[in-house]
């Protein structure tokens, strides 16, 4: 994805891409968002992680009031929460079907922060770990997957967290590591 690119007509920067949604260059373009109808990149790739653990986390506390409604309904305080919300469905179908599509998304959103996670520790964007092969800086001259980027798990993860808003010269650390394992 190194280049210019057609529709902005601009240099766009190492690990950038274009968003076809948004019509513009996102730097460090991790994906596009559809819940929250934006880019995630350089500039609020942190905001987003920390908005979805939080969302993780407040589905969760969610889905433990649920439980706790449902042995109350029932009145047998020593019920697992999937007998309770079986019994529970025959007068307040609603709360189960509820319980149940936010079960699913509450696995869903832990799948996503996993993710997000993996990609911090590789120091990777979303978009290079599922599209690794389509970017050829992420592959070494034998043609297998090498990530130019990675400088350890805890200097991947205080990288992420320390800087700022200003990104690193890619290009260089490009060339940089590109010169050492050769």
């Amino acid at each position: 994805n190194w280049g210019t690119c057609a529709p902005c007509h601009i240099v766009r920067p190492l690990r950038s891409k274009h968003c076809g949604y948004c019509g513009r260059c996102v730097e460090g373009a991790d994906h596009h968002c559809p819940v929250v109808n934006t880019c995630v990149g350089r500039a609020n790739l942190r905001v987003f992680l920390a908005f979805i653990v939080t969302l993780f986390a407040a589905q969760v506390t969610y889905l433990r009031l649920v439980a706790d409604f449902c042995r109350a309904v029932v009145q047998q305080p020593g019920l697992n929460g999937y007998a309770a919300l079986w019994r529970t469905s025959a007068t307040h179908p609603g709360v189960v079907l509820q319980a149940y599509i936010q079960g699913i998304s509450t696995m869903a959103n832990g799948f996503l922060i996993l993710r997000a996670v993996v990609c911090v520790l590789a120091n990777l964007t979303t978009n290079e770990l599922l599209r690794a092969p389509h970017f050829g800086y992420l592959v070494d001259d034998k043609g297998v997957f090498f990530n130019p980027f990675d400088r350890g798990l805890l200097q991947n993860l205080l990288e992420f967290w320390t800087h700022g808003r200003e990104s690193p010269d890619w290009s260089a650390v490009f060339h940089q590591r590109m010169h050492v394992s050769a």
